[in-house]
């Protein structure tokens, strides 16, 4: 994540390009949220779990390929808004031949 004290201040050669502390606030804050959409978790630890607590190796096999597909929905989630927030920025920032990429 974003550490406090960026969010409370432009990173000084954004700055000198004319980035403003208020349009700075608004796209770090929004990165925060859209990074909350990210689960860290994954699917590994949950077929370690499924796989220690599940006596049928069958019903272990199903529950995998389920909860890899829910990660890749929740993946594509953010990979969808972060490109989203990226196209945004962009538009902010290219009057000040300033590029996120």
């Amino acid at each position: 994540g974003l550490q406090p004290e960026i969010l409370e201040q432009v990173p000084e050669g954004l700055a000198k390009k004319g980035l403003s502390l208020e349009v700075w606030k608004r796209y770090t804050g929004q990165l925060r949220d859209i990074n909350m959409l990210e689960n860290d978790i994954g699917c590994c630890p949950a077929i370690a779990c499924i796989a220690l607590l599940s006596p049928c190796i069958l019903l272990t096999g199903c529950c995998c390929c389920y909860l890899c597909k829910m990660h890749a929905k929740q993946v594509l989630k953010w990979d969808d808004a972060f490109r989203a927030w990226q196209a945004k920025f962009n538009e902010e920032l290219e009057p000040l031949g300033i590029f996120v990429k």
